[in-house]
C-alpha cells in the first residue's frame, strides 16, 4: 500500500514521458527502505562479501517493486501485489527463522531458498519485460543489474 501511495503520488508530478524516471525512483526508495533491516540481519558488520549481499538484496527489492507497479497496472487490484508481498515475505521469513534458530542444518537445496530464488528470478524477467515494453531505454540500463543478479542465483544453485 505505501509503495502504490509513493508511486501514485510522484507520477502526479511527473513529465509527459518521463514517468519510468519516477517509476525507478520509487523502486529504488523502497529497496532502500529495507536496507537497515538487512545491515541489522547482518549484525552491522561490511565487507566486500557482505556489501555485495547488500547491494543484491535490494536489487531483489528493486525488482520486485518494479513488478508489483506493473501487475497492478495490469490488474488494477492493488489485493494482488499486497497478496504477492505477503507470498515473499512468508518464504523469506520462514527461511530467515531456521536461520537464526536452526532446529537441524539446513541443506544447500533447502526448497525455501530454491523457491525464493525462483520467485525473484521470476519477477526480475518480469520488471525487464514490462520495463522494455513500457520505457524500452531504461530497461535497457535495468537489464544489466536483473543479468547479474540471475547470474548469482544460478552460481549459488549449482555451486558444488
Amino acid at each position: 500500500m505505501f509503495t502504490y501511495l509513493a508511486y501514485a503520488s510522484f507520477l502526479k508530478y511527473a513529465v509527459a514521458g518521463k514517468e519510468g524516471i519516477v517509476i525507478l525512483f520509487v523502486a529504488g526508495f523502497f529497496a532502500i527502505l529495507h536496507f537497515p533491516g538487512d545491515f541489522r540481519q547482518q549484525g552491522y558488520r561490511l565487507n566486500p562479501w557482505i556489501v555485495y549481499r547488500l547491494f543484491k538484496f535490494q536489487l531483489d527489492r528493486f525488482f520486485f517493486s518494479l513488478t508489483a507497479y506493473f501487475i497492478f497496472q495490469q490488474t488494477g487490484s492493488l489485493w494482488v501485489t499486497i497478496g504477492l508481498h505477503y507470498f515473499i515475505n512468508a518464504i523469506v521469513s520462514l527461511y530467515n527463522f531456521d536461520l537464526e534458530n536452526p532446529v537441524e542444518p539446513l541443506e544447500k537445496n533447502d526448497g525455501r531458498l530454491l523457491l525464493i530464488r525462483l520467485t525473484n528470478s521470476s519477477l526480475i524477467v518480469c520488471a525487464c519485460y514490462f520495463l522494455f515494453l513500457h520505457f524500452p531505454t531504461l530497461g535497457f540500463y535495468v537489464l544489466p543489474f536483473g543479468i547479474m543478479v540471475l547470474l548469482d542465483y544460478l552460481y549459488w544453485h549449482f555451486k558444488t
